[in-house]
């Protein structure tokens, strides 16, 4: 079918960042003189900062730990980039079809580097960890994106790196497409509709549709 909305996870999927994020866990981790594991990395990318924090036992507030989070984030800011080919779709699909963000970031990390990124505006909706009651995996984030954008789950396709991902779209009964263009995503994923290996794939799948 035909979608008219188009909504993306955030890191991993429009933002390699990787490198950042690494930079800043390490040193978060380092602050509270804890070891930096590493599958640390791997495993706690697509979670919530409170899930991160159960995660690897933080021994904080949620709101120091976020704070501090978003402290470092901004000092390693310019290490972050979109994936090579992000901005060219983005701005293809701008022009025919809704476009929204579904994210486990919080309000303030998110938009900030977004705007350095330049693409803040392209979105119409943004739905991130502190916008909703649940967060991803319930699929209340994505329907409620659907919801502000005036869509339909049936209408709707959904683009993510992660399990989680692939979870929330699966609960919220949205098609799902897997980007495989950033080589940290090794999952074993079972329940998707496409998969992509560039981000010019997904303006194909978008233009023969």
């Amino acid at each position: 079918m035909q979608y008219d909305t188009f909504i993306f996870d955030v890191e991993g999927t429009l933002v390699d960042s990787k490198v950042v994020y690494e930079k800043v866990l390490s040193e978060l981790l380092s602050s509270y003189n804890l070891p930096h594991r590493k599958n640390d990395l791997q495993a706690s990318f697509a979670m919530t900062v409170e899930e991160q924090m159960d995660y690897i036992g933080i021994p904080d507030t949620v709101n120091n730990y976020q704070a501090k989070w978003e402290h470092l984030a901004m000092i390693h800011n310019a290490d972050m980039q979109l994936f090579p080919g992000i901005f060219k779709m983005l701005n293809t699909l701008s022009d025919n079809v809704k476009l929204g963000i579904v994210t486990s970031q919080r309000q303030t990390e998110l938009s900030n580097n977004l705007e350095a990124l330049k693409i803040l505006d392209i979105f119409q909706v943004i739905i991130t960890a502190d916008s909703t009651l649940h967060t991803k995996p319930h699929p209340l984030p994505l329907l409620t994106a659907i919801n502000q954008l005036k869509s339909s789950p049936e209408s709707t396709l959904y683009i993510g790196d992660s399990l989680t991902d692939e979870s929330t779209a699966k609960a919220a009964h949205v098609a799902f497409g897997v980007a495989l263009w950033d080589t940290f995503s090794n999952h074993n994923y079972q329940n998707y509709n496409y998969c992509f290996h560039t981000p010019n794939d997904v303006t194909a799948i978008f233009k023969t549709k």
